[in-house]
C-alpha cells in the first residue's frame, strides 16, 4: 500500500518534529490497511521503551488480541474526529514482551484513497491504571509473585517448569532460562528428611495430580553451589486454556527450623525441671518407706510383724522400679521386645483385667473389631498403656460412668490432616472413651507431657499418659487426645498394621457423631 500523502508540509513538519510530545502520522487506506508514514524525533527516541518507529512497522507491533479493538475505531474515524485508545505493543523490533500504551488519534486530512491520521502518545499507564478488572487482577497477582519471599513456579501437564520467579532464581541459583523445560526434581533434586522414603517428592507430585493439591511437605532442596536448603512446598493443579498445569510456592524454612529448635530446647529445659522435681518427690516417698522399714527391723518384732515390714520395703522398692520403667518408656530409651501381636485378641484377653481395674461403679464395654489386625509391638508395653488409660478414665469418674475400649480400622491418605506425623498406610486405632469430667483445651494440650498431672500430690506421677505416648511413638504410631469438659475424654492410640484378615481397608478421615474422636466401633 502506498500513501499519496507522504508527509506534512515543511512548516508543519518543522513544528511536528520539534514537539516534545511523541507523535507520529498514520495513513489509513480505503482498503482498511494502516501504516506509519512519519514519526517525530521524540517518538523515535522513546521507541526502545515503546514501539518501533520505522515507517510501515506500526501494525506489526500491536498485540494480535488488541488489533481488532484498534483497527475498528480507526476505520470509523471521520474527518475532524478523534479517538483515544489503549492497547499493547512491542517496545521495539525483535522484542517479545508487550507494554501497554495510550494514544490519541485525530483525522488530520483526507486524500485520494484514504485518510491521514495524527497520533499522539499520551503515556504508558501503570499496570493497574485504566485497565479492566481482569487486567488489574493479573497485574496485582504478578506484582505479589514478583515481591513474594517465596519461590513461585508453574509446571506444565508433564511436570516441566514453565515459570520460575526471581525469588526462585535467588534461592536456588538457577535462572529461568536454565530450568525452563526441566522437571522440578531435576532443578532442585529434593530429598526427604531423615527417616522418610526416597520417593517422598515423587509421591507428593502424584498426590497433587490425583487430588488436585498436595499437602505441604518439607524437603531438603539442592542449590546451585551444592548446598542444601530446608524448604516447604505447596502446589495445586488447575486448567488454563484447556491445558492442565501446576502452580506452587517453595518457602525457605531455615529460620523457622532454627526458631523451632530453640523452642524445643527451651521445652526440654522446662521438662528437665519438671522431671527433677517429680523424681525427687517420688523417690523421696519411696526411700522414706524403705528407710522407715529398715529402722523398724532394729526393734523387737514378732515374725509376722517382721514379714510385714520387709514386705512394705519391697513394695516401695518395686514402686521405684515402676517409676524408672515408666521414665525409660517416656524417654524412649527402654528397648521394646516387639513381635507380631493380634490386637483384637489381646484386648479380649485383657477384658477381665480392664473390668477389674475400672471398678464396679464403671460400666465397661470392650468392643474390638471382628476383623483381626496384626501389629508389630511389645505386648507388655501395649497392655501397660491400655491399663494406664483405663486407670485415668476410672479416676475421672469417681461417681461412676461408662467406659468403652474399642478398635477401629483406619487408612491414612498422604494429604490427610488427622495424624500429619504419620506416613500414609493402614493403621488400627484403639480408643479408650470415658464419660468423665473431661479436660479443658489447655489441660488436654499438656496431657502427654512428662510429670504433668491434675491429680492431688501423691496420687499421680504424671507419667501414665506420657508413657502411653512414648510407647505409641516407639511402635511407629502416635497417640491423640480429644476431650470435652463435662462430657468425657477419648484417648486414641494409632498403631501401624503389618497384616490383616481384611482384603482392603476403607480410607477414611472422619469423626464419630460425638465429635470427640475416631469413628465408633462397627456393629
Amino acid at each position: 500500500m502506498s500513501s499519496p500523502i507522504q508527509s506534512p508540509g515543511a512548516e508543519a513538519l518543522r513544528y511536528f518534529d520539534a514537539s516534545p510530545v511523541p507523535m507520529y502520522l498514520l495513513w489509513r487506506g480505503d482498503d482498511g490497511g494502516t501504516e506509519l508514514i512519519h514519526a517525530n524525533p521524540r517518538f523515535r527516541a522513546d521507541a526502545p521503551a515503546m514501539m518501533g518507529g520505522e515507517p510501515g512497522s506500526w501494525a506489526a507491533h500491536i498485540h494480535p488480541e488488541d488489533w481488532p479493538q484498534v483497527v475498528g475505531p480507526l476505520a470509523g474515524l471521520e474527518a475532524g474526529g478523534e479517538v483515544e485508545l489503549e492497547y499493547r505493543c512491542r517496545p521495539g523490533p525483535g522484542q517479545e514482551d508487550y507494554v501497554r500504551v495510550r494514544d490519541r488519534f485525530a483525522a488530520h486530512r483526507a486524500g485520494p484513497g484514504g485518510m491521514e491520521i495524527l497520533a499522539v502518545r499520551l503515556d504508558i499507564p501503570d499496570a493497574g491504571e485504566r485497565a479492566g478488572p481482569g487486567q488489574c487482577r493479573e497485574a496485582l497477582y504478578r506484582s505479589a509473585i514478583q515481591g513474594s519471599p517465596d519461590a513461585y513456579f508453574v509446571l506444565d501437564g508433564q511436570g516441566r517448569i514453565q515459570e520460575w520467579s526471581p525469588r526462585a532464581e535467588s534461592m536456588f541459583g538457577y535462572t529461568q532460562e536454565e530450568v525452563s523445560g526441566r522437571s522440578l526434581e531435576q532443578a532442585i533434586q529434593p530429598r526427604g528428611n531423615p527417616g522418610e522414603p526416597e520417593d517422598v517428592f515423587a509421591r507428593f507430585l502424584r498426590t497433587c495430580r490425583e487430588q488436585g493439591s498436595g499437602r505441604r511437605r518439607r524437603f531438603i532442596a539442592r542449590q546451585r553451589d551444592g548446598g542444601g536448603m530446608p524448604v516447604e512446598i505447596q502446589a495445586s493443579q488447575l486448567e488454563l486454556g484447556g491445558q492442565r498445569c501446576y502452580t506452587g510456592f517453595i518457602r525457605d524454612i531455615s529460620d523457622r527450623l532454627l526458631a523451632e529448635g530453640r523452642w524445643v530446647q527451651a521445652q526440654k529445659l522446662e521438662a528437665i525441671g519438671q522431671l527433677t522435681s517429680g523424681l525427687c518427690h517420688d523417690f523421696n516417698n519411696i526411700l522414706s518407706i524403705v528407710i522407715g522399714s529398715l529402722e523398724l527391723l532394729n526393734e523387737p518384732l514378732t515374725a509376722m510383724e517382721r514379714r510385714q515390714v520387709v514386705q512394705s520395703a519391697l513394695t516401695a522398692a518395686e514402686r521405684g522400679v515402676e517409676v524408672t520403667r515408666s521414665l525409660l518408656a517416656v524417654a524412649r530409651r527402654q528397648p521394646l521386645e516387639a513381635r507380631d501381636v493380634n490386637i483384637n485378641a489381646l484386648l479380649r484377653e485383657l477384658e477381665p483385667l480392664i473390668r477389674q481395674t475400672a471398678g464396679k461403679a464403671v460400666q465397661v464395654e470392650v468392643a474390638p473389631l471382628a476383623v483381626d489386625a496384626i501389629a508389630h509391638i511389645d505386648q507388655g508395653g501395649f497392655s501397660n498403656a491400655i491399663l494406664n488409660l483405663v486407670i485415668n478414665a476410672r479416676d475421672a469418674m469417681p461417681q461412676g460412668g461408662s467406659l468403652c475400649v474399642y478398635t477401629h480400622w483406619l487408612g491414612l491418605l498422604e494429604h490427610q490432616e488427622t495424624a500429619p506425623e504419620l506416613p500414609p498406610g493402614e493403621y488400627i486405632a484403639i480408643g479408650v472413651d470415658d464419660t468423665g469430667a473431661g479436660m479443658s483445651p489447655g489441660v488436654a494440650a499438656r496431657a502427654f507431657d512428662p510429670f504433668f498431672t491434675t491429680k492431688e500430690r501423691g496420687k499421680g506421677t504424671g507419667l501414665g499418659l506420657a508413657m502411653v505416648y512414648g510407647f505409641a511413638r516407639q511402635s511407629g504410631g502416635t497417640a491423640q487426645i480429644q476431650s470435652v469438659p463435662g462430657k468425657g475424654t477419648l484417648v486414641t492410640v494409632l498403631l501401624p498394621v503389618v497384616a490383616t484378615s481384611r482384603q482392603s481397608p476403607p480410607l477414611v478421615d472422619v469423626r464419630h457423631e460425638g465429635g470427640r474422636g475416631w469413628p465408633a466401633p462397627e456393629p
